[in-house]
């Protein structure tokens, strides 16, 4: 027989079943399943939207709107909307639609924006726009994403630690910002990786595809310890 699921309504946590609180709610859940959600780290889009493609405040919501609504139903609950490799102006027109957000029943959480990009090696951009890439050390976060959607919505944000500048860029965004730094679209060495990993970078993007190979000789970013990883499909 399934065993019984006590949790606590105000922190959410799961406590013992025994003893069960006074006024506890019971309910029966058939023989179903309870089971940990999905979070996606990266999506850049669905249903016909795609979160780079914007033409008003209001088909733009209405696109994050109709995506959350459909995740549950792959068994995501919470998700980073993805934004490639645009033009600063694009940026900063989707950025304030895509903070995070406190979530409702049976709709997908908005957890904050991954931005991939514009920091990224050419060699290993893959899909992403050359024309608007950018090199760290001439670079500005305030004029490429805008102060408010560095505080206030980009989350994750991926870029190549080999580019001149990156190293710093990477202290900045998660010593000034709490954003979360992932390695990705890099042709880094061991070592390259490791240097973005002691200046702040815990994540890879995307381990395997557009990054060099894993090599008994040079393990470059797929050999990285300390850093978590996710799989993707093209």
């Amino acid at each position: 027989m399934p065993s019984p699921l006590t949790i606590d309504s105000t922190s959410g946590r799961i406590i013992p079943n025994s003893p069960i609180p006074p006024n506890t709610r019971i309910i029966d859940l058939q023989n179903g399943i309870i089971a940990p959600s999905y979070l996606e780290l990266q999506i850049n889009g669905a249903l016909g939207f795609h979160f780079a493609h914007f033409q008003s405040p209001e088909s733009y919501q209405e696109g994050v709107r109709k995506l959350a609504q459909y995740l549950p139903s792959t068994g995501v609950t919470g998700f980073y909307p993805t934004v490639p490799t645009v033009a600063p102006e694009v940026f900063k027109s989707v950025l304030p639609f895509l903070s995070s957000d406190n979530g409702s029943p049976r709709v997908a959480t908005v957890l904050g924006a991954h931005v991939e990009g514009p920091f990224l090696a050419p060699g290993k951009r893959g899909a992403h726009d050359a024309a608007n890439m950018h090199i760290p050390a001439y670079s500005s976060l305030d004029q490429i994403y805008g102060k408010e959607n560095l505080r206030n919505s980009i989350r994750i944000l991926t870029l190549a630690p080999e580019l001149p500048g990156a190293l710093s860029i990477i202290e900045e965004l998660t010593q000034n910002y709490g954003i979360r730094v992932s390695m990705g679209h890099s042709a880094a060495t061991y070592d390259q990786g490791l240097d973005g990993i002691k200046s702040g970078a815990n994540l890879l993007t995307h381990t395997f595809n557009a990054m060099s190979p894993l090599h008994h000789r040079e393990p470059g970013l797929a050999g990285e310890p300390n850093c978590h990883s996710y799989m993707k499909e093209s």
